[in-house]
């Protein structure tokens, strides 16, 4: 994320965010925002959320206790789900979207965060494909909005959609696609959905198997 201008609020959301991609595999967290924030500023916090029982460790070998957890849990969810509406309903340029996706992050609570998710039709990664920790929204039987994105296999036939991201199983299926010329951005037509989906890209029709359709997710023209 990028250091913000909100005061201590910001960076204690920034500590427990930074934490919590430290623990997917991300850059150390203190050493990550001693790069951005005033690190004696960074080392005070760390201890102050320690104090508060939203940290354990020392150092550089902080863990989220479970209070912190939940905390990060929401930061995170919050910052990947305004990644994905700027990139999927505002269509942000795609080198925007991190920085202005972590201003927005502090100032989305938990039922806007519900509210956007229903939106976005509960999109399970951001544009970057790292996951979106699921909401008590995505759980409900129904949606109470009609979803900007929808899985390609919601389309109707005949219908269009821009292809706004894709949620592979095996890697391999996502550099097939990619040689299609089947992308994020990718303007498609659904034409069949039985015994294959076929596709209409551009001029090219193409034919795939169910299993990979149902990886694709696109915001219906």
């Amino acid at each position: 994320m990028m250091p913000m201008t909100n005061g201590l609020h910001d960076l204690r959301e920034e500590i427990l965010e930074a934490v919590w991609m430290q623990d997917e595999g991300g850059p150390e967290a203190q050493t990550a925002l001693c790069d951005r924030f005033e690190a004696a500023q960074v080392r005070t916090e760390f201890a102050r959320l320690t104090a508060e029982g939203l940290l354990r460790g020392e150092d550089r070998a902080h863990a989220l206790t479970a209070g912190g957890r939940q905390r990060a849990r929401h930061v995170v969810r919050a910052n990947r789900l305004a990644a994905r509406l700027l990139a999927d309903v505002l269509e942000l340029p795609p080198a925007l979207i991190a920085g202005q996706a972590c201003r927005l992050e502090h100032a989305i609570g938990p039922l806007l965060a519900d509210t956007i998710c229903t939106l976005l039709g509960h999109p399970p990664a951001a544009p970057d494909g790292r996951p979106i920790p699921p909401g008590d929204c995505c759980g409900a039987a129904h949606r109470v909005l009609a979803p900007a994105v929808v899985p390609l296999l919601e389309l109707k036939l005949g219908a269009t959609g821009r292809v706004t991201f894709i949620r592979p199983r095996v890697k391999e299926s996502l550099e097939q696609l990619a040689d299609l010329g089947l992308l994020p951005g990718a303007q498609v037509r659904l034409r069949q959905q039985r015994p294959s989906v076929v596709l209409d890209i551009g001029e090219t029709t193409l034919a795939l198997d169910k299993d990979v359709a149902r990886d694709i997710y696109v915001k219906p023209a």
